[in-house]
């Protein structure tokens, strides 16, 4: 397994990511760091992928390269865009409209794309959006941040 930062870290956080990377090894699972990313290798067929200069070969190779939000189409409507549609912390944009998942980008946050927060996400905006934004109820800001758009 190759990635551009030590696996798994980034969504799950140091201590449980080396609990799975530790278990992963012990399967055989060789994992690698490749801060500038790889390139795919092969004309027709492809023949595996050049990390830093090392051609590494698999029986299989899935690329999970990310996700962009689909939001040009919000281009020129008002609403402040920066990689997704700008929220606060309890999902709201502007007054009776709200954003959860992968289109939403809390201010002040970094959007991480992950599949856990769009469900909290969205309880959290759909309570805005009804008037029971309660004090202390927030919009995830650190870790994972889903995987479906509103």
């Amino acid at each position: 397994m190759v990635d551009r930062e030590p696996p798994l870290r980034r969504v799950l956080g140091p201590v449980l990511a080396e609990v799975i990377v530790t278990a992963a090894r012990a399967y055989g699972v060789v994992l690698r760091t490749v801060p500038g990313g790889v390139r795919l290798v092969g004309s027709h067929t492809l023949g595996g992928v050049d990390a830093d200069g090392d051609v590494l070969t698999a029986d299989v190779i899935v690329s999970a390269v990310g996700d962009v939000p689909a939001v040009d189409w919000l281009t020129g409507s008002g609403l402040t865009l920066d990689g997704g549609v700008v929220t606060d912390s309890r999902g709201r944009v502007v007054d009776g409209i709200v954003s959860a998942g992968d289109a939403a980008v809390v201010r002040g946050a970094c959007r991480r794309p992950h599949w856990t927060n769009a469900v909290e996400q969205a309880r959290v905006a759909a309570a805005a959006l009804l008037g029971e934004d309660v004090a202390g109820r927030r919009f995830p800001r650190s870790g994972p941040t889903s995987s479906a758009s509103t």
